[in-house]
């Protein structure tokens, strides 16, 4: 998806920057760029690269607020954090801890709360997004992956990587995580096909 020349490299040379999450807002489309450590800014309309943002650490997942003013971005490591981002001018206004590699960010309808998935911690973490305060940890399967927020608000539906059993019974399966989201607990989970 992106590979951009650079100077100084052999002619032609180009980078692969390990793209690994989107979110779109308007006109402009933004990639965590992982090995670059950068959020790549796209004009979608003319299909160009119009800047990019620095990190302090690689991206693995991000989102926009729903008032569309914040792009949220997790960076990985076992200091992992969220750097909130503003999007009128692509200033990084705060940068808080966020647990193991966190990703796959989620974000209330209400933009109160931001939720990430901790894969090496097996957990979700909710945030306060008015000071970026952890306001609960819940456990959830092995190794979460990926996130949804439903468009209520109610649930989170977390998709985790590795299945909760051994992995040579005869039903091997990875699960989806509900979580209630003004409760912060988790409901239940949904075992997925064999083999999956």
């Amino acid at each position: 998806l992106i590979a951009v020349s650079v100077a100084g490299g052999a002619c032609g040379e180009e980078i692969y920057h390990s793209p690994l999450a989107l979110a779109a807002c308007g006109d402009r489309i933004y990639v965590a760029d992982h090995t670059a450590n950068q959020v790549a800014i796209f004009d979608a309309a003319g299909n160009v690269l119009v800047g990019a943002i620095a990190l302090p650490g690689p991206p693995t997942g991000l989102v926009i607020a729903p008032d569309a003013e914040l792009l949220y971005v997790t960076t990985g490591g076992p200091e992992g954090q969220v750097c909130v981002i503003r999007l009128s001018d692509g200033a990084n206004v705060a940068n808080w801890p966020a647990g193991h590699t966190p990703g796959a960010p989620a974000v209330t309808p209400d933009n109160k709360t931001l939720f990430v998935c901790n894969p090496f911690n097996n957990s979700v973490t909710a945030l306060n997004l008015s000071s970026g305060s952890v306001e609960q940890t819940i456990s959830v399967g092995h190794e979460p992956s990926v996130a949804v927020m439903t468009p209520d608000g109610a649930r989170l539906l977390v998709a985790n990587l590795l299945p909760a059993s051994r992995a040579d019974g005869d039903y091997v399966s990875a699960t989806v995580d509900v979580i209630d989201v003004p409760a912060r607990v988790l409901l239940g989970s949904v075992k997925l096909p064999n083999g999956s």
